[in-house]
């Protein structure tokens, strides 16, 4: 028996500590990474989507960086087979931690559910109304505003080199109302629901109406020279309104769309002054003014079966009249008469 010494512990013995285990694959990437980098991929496709969809702008085809990022992987997949994969992976490290350091803030949790939030806010209230152009159409203004604020209004050309427009609009998850309006065309108005907007075509959504061409008179001629005022006028129940008001163009005027001024129509006009017995001076003289059309139109929105009236205003009085009432979509020629001053 081992006499004990003093208050001397008896002796233990320690196991040796086990070596860390060392990760075959140096540097590889976590899974849980991955999965992060993967749902930041997936809502940056997303938000380039919506982008792309209702304001022509992000990145125009998808495939190809998806592309790259499948051929680099390929590559390093390849590598890995050939020289060993903790080769290519040690060689690939600094480069990864290089990408890792400016990537890293973006992928972490709050991030990415920060990312969510706000692109799932902005999908939710923010869209567009895109308003495609009648083919090679001449130019054309269009005008939208949400019925709740109808003095706000965005207006735009389309036709000739530019076939669409895209206007950023706010809406609410259950829609919201526009009225959108286009010289030439029928107004109309259409709810526009998030995230994919809504797209409209001229001579499609919006109907054609057919364009006016006013002709004044002789007369109407020369009181247009020495400055009479033109009004076109849209008769409603209970009175009219005011469409337009012109000055200082001695010709004629095109309401709506301009059409072309065909040979067809300059040869009803030369029969048209012949039967009024008109000297071959005059009818060369009109058939010039006639032609020189100035273009018009309305901030207010016209419909099939309105009935418009053109007057000549010589200080304040009515010297000169005509009427169209709108239909079909063949351009309307109104030949303005004379009315006797009192």
């Amino acid at each position: 028996m081992v006499p004990v010494i003093g208050n001397e512990p008896a002796p233990t013995t320690t196991e040796p500590k086990k070596p860390a285990q060392v990760n075959e694959r140096a540097g590889a990437v976590q899974p849980g990474v991955i999965s992060r980098i993967i749902v930041f991929i997936g809502l940056a496709a997303v938000a380039d989507l919506w982008a792309n969809h209702n304001f022509g702008f992000g990145v125009r085809n998808l495939a190809v960086p998806a592309g790259l990022a499948a051929a680099v992987g390929a590559v390093i997949k390849l590598a890995g087979t050939v020289f060993g994969e903790s080769s290519v992976q040690t060689a690939i490290s600094p480069f990864r931690n290089l990408a890792m350091r400016f990537v890293g803030p973006l992928i972490t949790v709050p991030a990415l559910a920060w990312f969510a939030v706000l692109l799932t806010a902005a999908a939710a209230t923010i869209s567009s109304v895109t308003v495609f152009a009648e083919g090679e159409s001449d130019r054309t203004t269009i005008r939208i505003a949400a019925l709740d604020r109808p003095d706000a209004t965005d207006s735009a050309t389309v036709g000739d080199d530019r076939q669409m427009k895209h206007f950023l609009v706010t809406t609410t998850p259950f829609g919201r109302l526009f009225r959108v309006a286009a010289t030439g065309y029928v107004t109309e108005s259409f709810t526009v629901y998030p995230p994919m907007g809504r797209r409209i075509r001229l001579g499609s959504d919006l109907a054609v109406l057919p364009p006016v061409l006013f002709r004044p008179s002789t007369q109407g001629l020369s009181f247009l020279h020495d400055g009479a005022v033109l009004l076109i006028l849209r008769a409603r129940a209970g009175g009219q309104d005011t469409l337009v008001t012109d000055s200082g163009h001695a010709g004629s005027f095109w309401f709506g769309r301009p059409g072309p001024i065909t040979a067809a129509m300059e040869s009803d006009w030369t029969n048209e002054l012949k039967a009024m017995s008109a000297p071959e001076a005059l009818i060369a003289d009109h058939i010039l003014k006639w032609k020189k059309a100035r273009p018009l139109s309305s901030r207010l929105g016209l419909r099939p079966g309105d009935q418009l009236r053109a007057e000549l205003l010589v200080n304040g009085t009515l010297v000169c009249e005509g009427e169209a009432i709108l239909s079909g979509s063949s351009p309307i020629d109104v030949r303005m008469t004379d009315v006797a001053v009192r």
